[in-house]
């Protein structure tokens, strides 16, 4: 297949900077600064057989940095933050966000009071905030305090939308019990939708679902299904009258593609002209797509 250099600078351009494509119609070299690297690398093999590829030793130079800046800042806080959340994707947009702890759980993964305690003692600060970041997970948030000297506070965050809208209104300069009333108030304002699958057969709006079938979610509540993950979130986003001209935020999982959720970026910006829409790999289990909307 032969390669046209001007089209592949023109679909890569506006996914990053610093972009060089040199070569010609048989082989070509492409270098570009990304933040979605995935994104990239679903364009590029759809054109041909990839080799040379330098992304890893990038990412990692670029966690281990993040994770020195951190540990470093970490020590100098009077407020520590853990966080319940699972995904490669999401741990690192909540440790970007401030958090220093991360316990992995979720839906049908509930962390122990011992593994809240342990995240809890492990941060230096004598005062710390738990983002449950699930509702089977609040109740057992609420009985860390129990088992450590530290002053522990929750945010009763019923998904990983609510956390990130209520890590979004935390600040260092802020009072412990400020900061609580902030960010419950800011996670409370947030409208969360979920993708996902049926465990198990049941009837929608007397139409019949199979296990397995996809369906959509709006705080909890079933709204939508559809032949694909793609259509049922824009299912989802139709039932919100808010996301019309408001910020959706989506997070696509780990058996999504890179490509597949830039397309579906690409008909949700033009079936909502009015609404800023922001795409993120969150790499989370169980759900195609997580999204908010503010």
């Amino acid at each position: 297949k032969q390669l046209d250099l001007d089209y592949i600078k023109n679909s890569l351009s506006p996914h990053g900077d610093c972009l060089l494509v040199v070569g010609d119609e048989n082989n070509s070299k492409i270098h570009l600064h990304t933040n979605n690297p995935g994104i990239i690398l679903d364009f590029a093999v759809r054109l041909g057989d990839l080799s040379e590829i330098q992304i890893h030793n990038m990412v990692e130079q670029s966690q281990q940095r993040q994770a020195k800046m951190l540990m470093e800042s970490s020590t100098n806080r009077q407020i520590g933050i853990v966080a319940v959340t699972a995904g490669d994707g999401l741990e690192r947009i909540f440790r970007s966000l401030g958090v220093q702890s991360v316990v992995n759980g979720g839906q049908t993964m509930n962390p122990s009071i011992e593994d809240l305690t342990k995240a809890v003692s492990a941060i230096p600060s004598s005062k710390v905030i738990i983002l449950p970041n699930n509702s089977n997970i609040i109740m057992t948030a609420n009985h860390v305090h129990e088992l450590t000297p530290k002053e522990v506070k929750v945010i009763p965050t019923q998904s990983i939308p609510e956390g990130l809208a209520a890590m979004m209104n935390f600040s260092d300069d802020n009072s412990l019990d400020v900061n609580v009333e902030r960010m419950i108030e800011k996670s409370s304002t947030v409208i969360t939708g979920e993708v996902t699958y049926a465990v198990r057969a049941f009837h929608f709006n007397e139409q019949p679902i199979k296990q397995g079938d996809n369906i959509g979610l709006v705080n909890g509540e079933i709204v939508a299904c559809d032949e694909s993950p793609e259509l049922v979130v824009e299912k989802v986003l139709k039932s919100i009258p808010a996301a019309n001209s408001g910020l959706i935020s989506l997070y696509y999982g780990h058996e999504v593609t890179a490509m597949t959720a830039q397309d579906l970026l690409n008909k949700l910006e033009a079936s909502f002209p009015q609404a800023e829409i922001e795409l993120y790999y969150g790499g989370q289990p169980l759900y195609y797509y997580l999204l908010s909307v503010e």
